[in-house]
């Protein structure tokens, strides 16, 4: 590819990494704290992510969200939840699979939990998708 056909596609491709970063919105809590995780790029379509908290004593309200972009009609994706290495259960309102969905797609986890102040676990989620690109994921306190 020469020079200009370079320039010409980072001019092209670059609105579109801007447009794709996550930022606030109309419904955005500014009491929302973002987890830190690590979600290390593998081979494949697939991503573990991992999450650490702390115990604060007091139940907390959480929420992941893992998004797509190009959802066609064979698309699939799904994933599953941990808290220290066991299934964690997501609130009945969740959206764990989807297929066959359109254009931005995401799935989502709404959960609980509660542990003494102090201590330390980990929340993680493994991810699945097929006919998809990946674009992003957060793991939020509300």
């Amino acid at each position: 590819m020469n020079r200009f056909a370079l320039a010409v596609l980072a001019l092209v491709c670059m609105p579109m990494v801007e447009a794709a970063e996550p930022g606030p919105g109309p419904t955005s809590n500014p009491k929302t704290k973002h987890l830190s995780c690590d979600a290390p790029a593998m081979p494949g379509d697939s991503r573990e992510i991992k999450c650490a908290v702390v115990g604060t004593g007091a139940p907390g309200q959480y929420r992941f969200v893992v998004s797509f972009l190009g959802g066609h009609d064979d698309t699939s994706a799904s994933f599953k939840a941990f808290e220290d290495g066991q299934p964690l259960v997501c609130d009945k309102n969740s959206k764990l699979s989807l297929f066959g969905e359109d254009g931005e797609v995401s799935l989502f986890c709404m959960f609980s939990l509660k542990h003494d102040a102090g201590t330390a676990h980990v929340i993680s989620f493994s991810v699945l998708w097929s006919h998809a690109q990946y674009d992003r994921f957060e793991v939020t306190q509300e």
